[in-house]
């Protein structure tokens, strides 16, 4: 019944995208699936109009004319070659055993979940769009994110969107810094890495490489900024993101570079200028092993939840499909006292 529900809501989803067809029209394909199938079109298309704040036209241009600076006139602190076969492997944190990319699989986990949201309504999305890792909504946040996923028809979107969550993750460092709830920090770290090293599988496309660039060299700044905030004991996840933000950043200035027929230097780094000496300094000089233990309990939890989602896709009964998703267990119960 999932898989089926899941296979129709993503074939009405390319229609309608397409204007193939309205909602109307393709509920109308499937009148004994109306009652599931009008809300689960609703809030899909709800979350993909959802309002992203946009940094102004003005600093996208001072951002771009900086980059295309740094490539193009001859700046001295040219890169190094990344080892082979670097651009379309960077791990920055250990990457999961099996990512779920088929478009079906992933409408079949979180479907029961967005029944939950649509009978939550728009003001429980809106108000998740704020919360931070450690949060009761954080999970519905995480959520919405992934169902955008559903709308992406191309390469360059889908690195557009990728972007979008490393500069969201990036947020919630500082916002967690802020609050001296530093605790929850590796979390974030974590979904920021795991986003980026996804955005850069399509490095070869000058405009996905441009934008990897871009948005490490903003986030880098705001990483050593939060670097000084934490304790001592949160500052090892910042590094793995600082380290994770420096090696996209390079790998995104070598493939512009090598794109446009440039001598490649070996031996040197492409940090920008702008960021400050207290970065390089860290990114160059730090060793990260220490750092990686933090998510080590995270990514088994994520290897077996997402293990046995695969396992149970078939499975008819909501309560064990809810159990097998990836939320806390306080949430997984309230999505199970909404659905009774």
């Amino acid at each position: 019944m999932f898989k089926k529900t899941a296979r129709i809501l993503s074939e009405c989803i390319d229609d309608i995208k397409l204007g193939k067809c309205s909602v109307e029209n393709c509920i109308s394909k499937y009148p004994y699936m109306q009652s599931s199938l009008r809300p689960l079109l609703e809030v899909a298309f709800r979350i993909q109009t959802l309002q992203d704040i946009e940094p102004s036209s003005d600093y996208k241009n001072r951002a771009r004319h900086q980059l295309m600076k740094q490539i193009y006139n001859g700046i001295e602190a040219l890169i190094k070659r990344p080892p082979s076969g670097y651009l379309n492997k960077i791990k920055p944190l250990p990457a999961r055993r099996k990512i779920v990319a088929a478009r079906l699989k992933m409408a079949a986990l979180f479907i029961i979940v967005i029944f939950a949201i649509s009978t939550m309504g728009t003001g429980t999305i809106y108000a998740s769009q704020d919360s931070l890792p450690g949060d009761m909504l954080y999970p519905v946040k995480l959520i919405t994110e992934k169902v955008e996923l559903l709308t992406v028809r191309d390469s360059v979107s889908r690195v557009e969107l990728y972007l979008k969550w490393t500069d969201k993750r990036v947020g919630e460092i500082k916002d967690l810094a802020d609050r001296k709830n530093a605790d929850k920090v590796d979390i974030a770290v974590y979904g920021y890495s795991e986003a980026l090293n996804i955005a850069m599988e399509n490095l070869e496309i000058d405009e996905a490489a441009e934008l990897v660039a871009l948005a490490t060299t903003r986030q880098l700044a705001v990483l050593e900024e939060v670097f000084e905030k934490v304790p001592e004991q949160s500052q090892s996840a910042i590094k793995i993101a600082i380290e994770a933000s420096k090696k996209g950043h390079e790998a995104a200035i070598w493939a512009l570079k090598k794109d446009k027929g440039e001598n490649i230097v070996p031996g040197k780094t492409s940090i920008p200028e702008y960021v400050p000496d207290r970065a390089k300094n860290k990114v160059d000089n730090t060793s990260i092993e220490e750092g990686k233990d933090l998510s080590e309990s995270a990514q088994e939890a994520m290897d077996e939840a997402e293990e046995k989602a695969g396992e149970n896709e078939d499975i008819k009964e909501k309560d064990d499909f809810i159990d097998s998703l990836p939320v806390p267990e306080n949430v997984k119960e309230i999505i199970k006292g909404i659905l009774r």
